[in-house]
């Protein structure tokens, strides 16, 4: 009688486990959190008011740019037409009618100063529309930043060569593309009045406002949702012509320009160049908690009250979280972070390395907003031992393994296969 051995496998599966018994859970270091839009008015220090103008009675200063200036209109520039001022406004005559869409010239003035946006008390265009059928065109007025991207824009047009008349007020993100935000009215026929732009310092907000006599005002971005020390360097104004029709000399006019700023010392904060949006963080310390502890952050992509450790973007920032960013209390110094698998558009949640000691209260940043920008999270550098077992190498530097140990997806498996 002979008896057949029987085949045999067993396996052990090690899933990564990234918080390791040195990580204290955020209750032991933390009695609560508390995550707030960041106050943006109480980063200025009051400073010298001081005006820029130009009464639009000479073309002098204003230089003529080209196509690669390196400027963004909200048109691309046409090198074609003449800059002139007649009965105490500027005009542009002359422009050839573009081969596409809509082009026109560009013309810049350097500011002396270089002004945030959080210091523009007043950006105001006095300008006027002159009806007449048939003609359609464009008049922008423009800041731009230290960088030549368009920041605001204040524009009226007549819509579609009809009758109708198009002022606007626009503020528009570093390098977007698309229409800004806009504060805009369509009504009909001819319009004149200002068209003004400013920041709120008590509410911490940018304002667009159009006044034909009856001003009409509105929040382009609240506080917390745009760079407030975004840096202007330019005044640009441009006249734009439609692919195809008729284009009114005389009907769009710039009679004044005006910009009232504040010479501020440096905010007591930075920011986080090319994100245009922060939160506060207040972790309430605990005695004895020490420094470089790991502290979870879940960072909602829609819209919600913050609270405790959970913070909402308003679909802000990137639908995969890539643009999340944490600095401390100085809002420059980058912190360390780890980010957990996530769910696209829904959650993420990140682990945050604060370097500082957390025996009393301290305060960081969560930048978000930033769409050029891929995830710079970093495990090993984040906790003390880290592992997430995707690598599909067993880390020998971390582990001493006996046998035929794989990893994949997450997950360290040990196999064992035999007969008996």
């Amino acid at each position: 009688m002979s008896q057949q051995g029987s085949r045999f496998i067993f396996t052990v599966v090690i899933i990564a486990i990234l918080v390791i018994p040195i990580i204290v859970s955020f209750s032991n270091i933390a009695n609560e959190t508390d995550l707030v839009t960041d106050k943006i008015s109480n980063m200025r220090i009051a400073g010298t008011n001081t005006t820029w103008h130009d009464d639009c009675s000479s073309t002098s200063g204003w230089i003529s740019q080209s196509a690669s200036s390196g400027f963004d209109p909200k048109h691309p520039i046409l090198e074609s037409g003449t800059l002139s001022t007649t009965g105490g406004y500027l005009i542009v005559t002359g422009i050839a009618d573009p081969v596409t869409e809509r082009k026109g010239p560009l013309y810049i003035k350097e500011l002396g100063d270089t002004v945030s946006i959080d210091a523009i008390q007043m950006f105001q265009a006095e300008v006027e529309f002159t009806y007449a059928s048939s003609v359609y065109g464009f008049l922008s007025v423009y800041l731009f930043d230290e960088n030549k991207q368009k920041a605001v824009m204040l524009r009226l047009h007549d819509a579609w060569a009809a009758s109708e008349s198009h002022p606007e007020s626009v503020y528009f993100t570093p390098g977007e593309i698309g229409d800004g935000t806009v504060h805009d009215e369509i009504l009909f026929g001819s319009w004149s009045g200002y068209l003004r732009f400013w920041y709120n310092e008590d509410t911490g907000s940018l304002v667009g406002e159009l006044d034909d006599g009856t001003p009409n005002s509105a929040t382009l971005k609240t506080s917390g949702n745009f760079a407030p020390d975004r840096s202007i360097k330019y005044i640009g104004i441009q006249w734009s012509r439609v692919q195809g029709a008729a284009y009114g000399e005389d009907a769009y006019r710039l009679l004044d320009v005006q910009l009232t700023y504040d010479v501020s010392e440096p905010s007591s904060s930075g920011w986080l160049t090319g994100w245009e949006n922060r939160k506060s963080h207040e972790i309430v310390g605990t005695p004895g908690a020490g420094v470089n502890y790991q502290v979870p952050i879940i960072v909602n992509y829609g819209t919600g009250a913050d609270s405790n450790n959970s913070v909402y973007c308003d679909s802000n920032c990137q639908s995969d979280f890539d643009d999340i960013r944490f600095t401390s209390s100085d809002g420059v110094t980058s912190l360390d972070y780890w980010r957990e698998p996530y769910f696209d558009s829904d959650n993420a949640t990140f682990w945050v390395e604060v370097r500082d000691n957390l025996d009393s209260n301290v305060s960081i940043y969560m930048y978000y907003g930033n769409p050029n920008c891929t995830t710079t999270s970093d495990g090993p550098a984040t906790f003390v031992f880290f592992d997430d077992f995707n690598d599909g190498t067993i880390d020998m530097s971390k582990w001493d393994a006996f046998g035929p140990w794989t990893e994949s997806g997450g997950m360290a498996s040990f196999s064992i296969t035999g007969t008996g």
